[in-house]
């Protein structure tokens, strides 16, 4: 009886939870598998780091406040200060990549044309950004030609410069994340999916599983030991 309850408990949990997005995902088989390694081979690429704004946000969102060092630092709910950054990687043959996507252009506008609900507005402390780049504004002053982009994860300021990218450059996520369902999500899906723009494929990457002995493999991306 009790597994029958549980069983239930979980199809109920599930038909009340959403994924991250709406927006159709493909497994792809970019790169090679290969052992990790703590020394690495010097790069080929150019990495560069850039700020596209500052905000403030609920500081219980970001760190564990009932953690002892949290208590023995004094740490209490308020506004913690952060950025947003996004980081170009410039290869000699493969091109250019950004790790997360920094800030849209629509962010520009009006706080009522933003493309996020009420309630992430209301929840995410949106009236405290403050918007010093756009992604636009980057690519067109650096005269950049995007030939992907990886989202570390894809919560919300991590995606919020998306619907600045042409529908041509792919995006690649972390393997099952576009589909994974929570509670949280019931009320994030409609933001996240204005904030990806246009209706595109997102391209999970597939990362290898770990085997028997606890090998932990990694993707090398362009095959040549530089990412």
């Amino acid at each position: 009886m009790l597994r029958i309850l549980i069983s239930l408990l979980v199809t109920i949990f599930f038909q009340f939870c959403s994924s991250f997005t709406s927006f159709p995902t493909e497994v792809v088989g970019k790169g090679k598998p290969t052992p990790f390694k703590k020394e690495l081979a010097k790069s080929k690429i150019v990495f560069k780091k850039i700020k596209f704004a500052d905000w403030e946000v609920d500081r219980k969102g970001l760190i564990n406040l009932d953690d002892e060092k949290s208590i023995k630092a004094g740490l209490k709910s308020g506004d913690e200060p952060i950025q947003i950054y996004a980081y170009i990687l410039k290869h000699p043959e493969h091109g250019n990549f950004l790790i997360d996507s920094g800030i849209a252009s629509a962010f520009r506008k009006d706080t009522s044309e933003w493309p996020v609900s009420s309630l992430v507005k209301l929840f995410m402390n949106m009236e405290k950004l403050k918007i010093h780049l756009t992604t636009k504004e980057f690519i067109d002053s650096e005269k950049l030609s995007l030939n992907g982009i990886f989202l570390t994860h894809l919560h919300v300021d991590h995606i919020m410069g998306v619907s600045d990218i042409p529908l041509t450059v792919p995006v690649y996520t972390g393997p099952g994340e576009p589909k994974t369902k929570t509670f949280d999500n019931i009320f994030a899906q409609g933001t996240i999916d204005n904030l990806l723009g246009e209706k595109r494929t997102l391209y999970q990457l597939n990362f290898p599983s770990i085997d028997r002995n606890l090998d932990i493999k990694i993707i090398d991306f362009f095959e040549d030991g530089s990412l």
